[in-house]
């Protein structure tokens, strides 16, 4: 999940890691064209949040992909407002 949602800035992303992992976000637009992609680091077991900053992208929705070093994906959906 991630809060605040819509932003206009920045949001920041919750997720619960099953195991010690890299991870990465991969941002999707609505014609499901990848628009960003990023790694985010390492994260051992447990709840963890990251700030996304929207970084050059329009106002709209997008769908977001959080994918870990063992393949294991989250995905979720946000909206950027100005």
């Amino acid at each position: 999940t991630n809060s605040p949602n819509p932003f206009s800035t920045s949001t920041s992303i919750h997720f619960a890691s099953e195991e010690n992992a890299n991870y990465s976000l991969e941002i999707f637009d609505m014609t499901g064209s990848r628009v960003s992609s990023q790694k985010i680091g390492f994260y051992p077991t447990g709840n963890h949040q990251f700030t996304f900053s929207r970084k050059g992208l329009n106002q709209g929705v997008y769908i977001y992909k959080l994918i870990n070093s063992a393949g294991k994906t989250g995905k979720g959906r946000f909206v950027i407002a100005d």
